[in-house]
């Protein structure tokens, strides 16, 4: 597990970090437009645009409403696919589970 700097207060004992770069801020700055997601979702599309570049499979949230959000997948997907990136695999922790669960091994 790696965590932003931004979550890395959250958890304890902290995992490695990565960290915010300009080409993160370019990233995150298309996927806000891209994306239609509201100017208040700027360390959202961070969060995103971090993961991408750094090459993580997935994107663990509970925030549903702009990053696990159906709608906005699709178009977050295009905009890494777009800027030579893999867009990581955004679900929630329960999400995981069921698929584990189930047999069903998250496609990365």
């Amino acid at each position: 597990m790696i965590a932003s700097t931004n979550t890395s207060p959250e958890l304890e004992p902290a995992p490695p970090s990565v960290y915010l770069d300009t080409g993160a801020k370019k990233l995150a700055k298309h996927i806000l437009r891209e994306t239609k997601l509201p100017s208040c979702a700027t360390e959202d599309a961070t969060h995103i645009a971090t993961a991408a570049l750094h090459g993580m499979d997935f994107l663990l949230t509970w925030n549903c409403k702009h990053l696990a959000n159906p709608e906005i997948l699709p178009h977050v997907r295009r905009t890494c696919r777009r800027a030579g990136v893999h867009a990581p695999e955004i679900c929630t922790p329960e999400d995981i589970i069921r698929r584990f669960k189930n047999g069903n091994r998250p496609i990365h």
